[in-house]
């Protein structure tokens, strides 16, 4: 009888939302987050729960030789404009960045600043020919 009840609660069809579908498709990919402290941390989505809290597995923590969280420096929109701009020795090309190992990390909702999702190139090529498509 115990049987009987298991198989018909697992035979039942569960309707996911649409949330968790994309959700679900972001799993073990490669993500890099910058929080709202300047921090830079790149890692492996392992979780992502209904609070909006982030787990990363195989995290890095990006930090500059000089000793600064490389936020503005290590984003790639603002890297070429943020030292032709400054122009001090800081961010020359000697200067290298220093990866810290820090395994899994826990990352709250309320420290996320900007999360960026690393695409492989024929993920960016049919990207572009949706956009290019669609003018």
């Amino acid at each position: 009888m115990a049987s009987s009840t298991s198989s018909s609660s697992s035979s039942r069809p569960t309707k996911e939302q649409p949330a968790v579908t994309k959700a679900k498709e972001l799993l073990y990919r490669r993500l890099k987050v910058l929080l709202t402290s300047g921090r830079v941390i790149e890692g492996d989505l392992a979780c992502l729960d209904k609070q909006g809290n982030i787990i990363l597995n195989n995290a890095v923590e990006h930090i500059n030789a000089n000793g600064s969280n490389g936020s503005s420096s290590n984003n790639a929109a603002d890297s070429s404009s943020s030292s032709s701009i400054q122009g001090d020795s800081s961010s020359n090309s000697s200067s290298k960045p220093v990866v810290n190992q820090m395994g899994m990390v826990l990352i709250p909702k309320a420290q996320q600043g900007d999360v960026l999702l690393e695409v492989t190139l024929s993920e960016r090529a049919n990207m572009l020919s949706l956009v290019n498509g669609a003018s």
